[in-house]
């Protein structure tokens, strides 16, 4: 007999049978997140026998989740040994033999369902802490919710626009994959950026604690698993640039100024862009506003890596209303989906919505907290795995929809697309007219011409020979603070190389909002606070600078207002103030953008000065000092 198990049975006497109940468990979790098809149905049994002596284990609870009809304790079993009993061989998905055959992503989704099942298993689930049973409980209400609330016929509710003319940049996708499998050590995995607020980051995906974010919760990372899982290989890489308080606004700055960690830059910049600040854009009734947003995100993306294949641009809508300061009406809390299409079908890109997928589920019980939370914009990671569940089904059937159109021989040699980067010589794809208010069908014509000859476009005149992935950005500085990726060091770094005077009353904080975990700023307490920076020998010509700025509520904002001024050889070259107080009773990060009444040239210098001109405090979140 093994030392170890001797020593187990030698403790049965003190321990009781709770140990033996931790360590099946343990040891049958491990095994069957590893490899979900190899354990029988014995296994699961010998678990539920040991663990059955235990009050809190013999009765599983699905807590709200509305299953269609009653589930008894023998059919729960059932329902997990299901995971082990679908007939699906142990093999990674290959994604070079997809197209070579007919299929559909409902078949593709129930053939791995087992390993999905699996590959959403999160040994970090602290919902019930004091039970044993809590990790088997997550197996089955995952199991539970993909077959009987979110089969496929459900799922693919989210897939809102799949775009018809990107073949270029699917197929480049397509070939990295099948290059990183074939060859992971010489080949760097698809990279996914995520833009998104709190939602994104996971606050409150645990509800127990009080976490600005959780990063092993959040639905990027379980995507980020549940495709990798799923491939047997690291073939994505998901970075959340998620900044809590932010819309798509800040979010288009970040493309447009290729915002992003250094190693994301070196490898060449995202491969799949997605934009999941619909929490934030989605709030209020100004479809107009939500339209610009929207489409200036979109177009910045499109436009972000000149000289290379395009990334695919993803918009994920998460939203459900019930904002603090949103409207109740439910018409005019779907105005984001609205838009969300419509922006989509335009500019041909992908859309997706989590929102759609339960919205019927949600609206007949608002009470049942698996997928909304009452009085909160916020979830739980079961709302969280599933907004990753409809996102990887969407790609499924994009997946699907690009290999029915190969098979229909669609694509052909010399067929351009609408973004063919070859048309005009262009470096860039082109692009539609914005949508505006103002765009008639009487001239749609010659305004389409117009923006096919690039008169909305930033980025047409792009050297590409000269082009490489540390001088895409136009910017000579551009942070955003994240506590992940731009923190207090960050920050005190920035004003130790450039600040040429503080008055002692601007400071890097990290304060407690709406009594959730620290966001850092640069702050200022005092009234009459002052500070100033400077940019000597600039290695680019400047032409706007971009703010980003907190705005928020209660005592202490009371009548904030800040003034920025730019100057460069004793002018002033724009000056803007900015208020940090609102009405509504959350904190959000804003951002105000000035251009230069004309351009600092590449070697001069340029001044920022920084006035707290009313109110005791105010928070500076980022900057950007760019050519465009």
């Amino acid at each position: 007999m093994p030392a170890r198990t001797l020593g187990t049975l030698i403790l049965i006497p003190i321990l009781g049978f709770a140990v033996i109940s931790v360590l099946n468990e343990h040891y049958f979790l491990t095994k069957l997140v590893r490899d979900p098809f190899r354990y029988d149905s014995s296994l699961l049994r010998s678990f539920d026998s040991n663990s059955s002596s235990s009050t809190t284990t013999t009765t599983i609870s699905l807590e709200k989740i509305p299953v269609q009809g009653s589930i008894s304790e023998s059919s729960q079993e059932s329902k997990v040994l299901g995971i082990n009993s679908m007939t699906t061989s142990n093999i990674s998905i290959d994604i070079s033999e997809t197209c070579k055959a007919t299929f559909s992503a409902p078949q593709l989704w129930q053939r791995y369902l087992p390993k999905i099942i699996a590959a959403s298993f999160n040994t970090d689930v602290p919902e019930h802490p004091s039970e044993i049973s809590s990790q088997a409980t997550q197996l089955v209400k995952l199991h539970s919710l993909l077959h009987d609330i979110l089969p496929p016929s459900q799922l693919r509710k989210a897939a809102r626009n799949l775009p018809s003319f990107q073949h270029e940049t699917i197929e480049y996708i397509i070939e990295k994959v099948h290059k990183r499998m074939s060859d992971p050590d010489n080949n760097a995995p698809v990279q996914i950026v995520v833009f998104g607020g709190s939602v994104t980051l996971g606050r409150e995906c645990y509800p127990s604690r009080k976490r600005l974010e959780e990063q092993t919760c959040n639905w990027p990372h379980r995507f980020e698993l549940l495709i990798n899982t799923l491939f047997e290989n690291e073939v994505v890489k998901v970075t959340n640039l998620a900044t809590g308080g932010t819309g798509t606004e800040t979010g288009s700055r970040m493309v447009k100024y290729w915002m992003y960690p250094k190693d994301l830059k070196e490898s060449g910049g995202p491969d799949i862009i997605i934009n999941a600040y619909s929490t934030n854009t989605g709030i209020g009734t100004n479809l107009d506003k939500k339209r610009y947003a929207m489409q200036d995100f979109i177009r910045a993306a499109i436009e972000s890596k000149p000289c290379a294949t395009p990334p695919l641009i993803v918009s994920v809508d998460d939203y459900l209303g019930n904002s603090n300061g949103a409207n109740n009406n439910v018409l005019e809390e779907l105005n984001y989906a609205i838009v969300l299409e419509q922006i989509a079908k335009w500019y041909d890109t992908v859309a997706i919505s989590y929102a759609e997928v339960v919205r019927d589920i949600v609206y007949k019980d608002t009470g049942n907290s698996t997928f909304f939370t009452k009085g909160n914009v916020h979830f739980g990671h079961l709302a969280h795995q599933t907004v990753a569940w409809s996102v990887a089904f969407a790609f499924l059937e994009l997946l699907e929809n690009h290999c029915d159109d190969k098979h229909r021989e669609s694509i052909s040699i010399g067929k351009q697309s609408r973004y063919e980067r070859q048309q005009h010589n262009r470096s860039v794809p082109i692009l539609p007219p914005p949508l505006t208010n103002d765009l008639a069908i009487q001239n749609i014509s010659e305004v389409w011409k117009a923006s096919e000859d690039g008169a909305y476009q930033d980025a047409l005149d792009v050297d590409c020979a000269a082009m490489n992935n540390t001088n895409r950005d136009p910017c000579i500085t551009a942070w955003i603070a994240q506590n992940r990726f731009y923190g207090t060091q960050e920050i005190l770094q920035f004003m130790r190389r450039h600040q040429t005077y503080n008055n002692g009353g601007w400071k890097v904080e990290r304060n407690h909002d709406d009594g959730f975990a620290f966001k850092v700023g640069y702050t200022a307490n005092t009234p009459n606070a002052s500070f100033s920076l400077e940019f000597k020998d600039i290695a680019k010509d400047v032409k706007v600078v971009t703010i980003f700025f907190m705005r928020s509520y209660g005592e202490k904002w009371k009548d904030s207002k800040a003034r920025f001024s730019v100057t460069s050889n004793n002018s002033t070259l724009a000056q803007h103030d900015i208020d940090g107080v609102h009405e509504l009773e959350h904190s959000l990060t804003l951002i105000e953008r000035f251009t230069l009444s004309k351009s600092v040239k590449k070697g001069e210098t340029l001044s920022l000065k920084v006035d707290l001109i009313s109110g005791s405090a105010f928070k500076v979140m980022g900057m950007t000092i760019c050519r465009y």
